[in-house]
This record gives C-alpha cells, structure tokens and sequence, in this order.
C-alpha cells in the first residue's frame, strides 16, 4: 500500500477533452467551410490556418450577439474531485476592415452538461491577438457535474462597433476542457 501522498496523486486522472460534435452552429463559420468543432479540437493552436470566426458586426449603433455550443469528446476514465478542471478557449477580436478601431468584442465561455450551466466566465474587451482565456472550476462547480459525457463548451461573443464603415468579429482556434 502506498503512502496516503502518494496513493492520492495516483488515483487523480489527467488528460484533455475536446470538441468532438456540433451542437448549435449558427452565425458561424469555420476557415475551411466544414465543421466548427473540427477547426477548434486540436492539441496545438495553429492559429492562422484552423479557426471558426462569427459574422460580423457592421452597423452603428448597438451590439450584435452569437453563440455556438460544441459537444466534448468522453474522457478515458471519468475524473475525480481531486482533479483540478481548467476550461480554455483561445481568441482574438477580428477588425475586419480597419487595423486599430475602437471595438469591442466581449465573450462569454460556459461548460455545460447538456444544457445546463455547471461555470461560466466573462471576458470584457478581449485583444486583437490571440489569447487564451482559461479558468478553473471550482469545488462546487466540479461537484454539480453528474455526467462528463454529455459536457459542452457554449461561447457567446457580442460585437460592439466603435466607428461606423468597419466591420468587427470573433475569432477562436482552440477550445478544450483540461483535468489536471
């Protein structure tokens, strides 16, 4: 038998999941036409080459939302408490026309079982170059999870355009749920 220590950090599982489905894919395109969750399951970003982008927003005044939801590969063994769960997404704000205008492009990622909300994040004003905007689940968020194969990623992106003759979106490369 094991020490407690040591016994505790074998019985934790690590490991990724990924998109694997689409769920709801509208106003949304991938880079090569095909599926979302295929352009955002890689294990690497390749940012230039495979990304799903939103419609634009191209009209003062006011902001325009979309979301997409992408169905999560299963886990190879269902992870435990101990387990810290690290959801990512990684983006950038799109200014399709104008290099620096003042836009602004707001997102909102949620892991869901199903449908149902189990952690959800807001991100305000998110940069023009790639970043990953990561969180952990806490205690309360991992215990609400019943079922890890029916988990989601849903993100919202809203558009707000700052000058009128431009054009804004959102971009996303990556998206996973990470056990660690």
């Amino acid at each position: 038998m094991f020490p407690p220590p040591l016994a505790m950090l074998l019985s934790r599982q690590s490991g990724d999941i990924r998109p694997d489905a689409d769920v709801n894919a509208t106003n949304w395109t991938g880079l090569s036409g095909g599926t979302l969750f295929s352009e955002l399951n890689e294990t690497s970003p390749d940012e230039e080459t495979s990304y799903i982008y939103s419609d634009s927003q191209n009209i003062l005044p006011g902001a325009q939302t979309y979301d997409f939801t992408v169905g999560l590969s299963n886990p190879s063994t269902v992870p435990n408490s101990g387990n810290q769960h690290q959801v990512s997404v990684r983006a950038r704000k799109d200014n399709v026309i104008l290099s620096a205008p003042p836009h602004q492009v707001d997102i909102k990622i949620e892991l869901l079982e199903t449908t149902t909300v189990r952690a959800m994040r807001n991100y305000t004003d998110i940069a023009d170059t790639y970043a990953t905007k990561s969180f952990n689940l806490t205690a309360g968020e991992i215990a609400s999870i019943s079922n890890y194969n029916n988990l989601r990623i849903r993100v919202t992106t809203t558009l707000q355009l700052g000058i009128d003759f431009d054009e804004v979106r959102c971009r996303i490369t990556q998206a996973e749920v990470s056990f660690l």
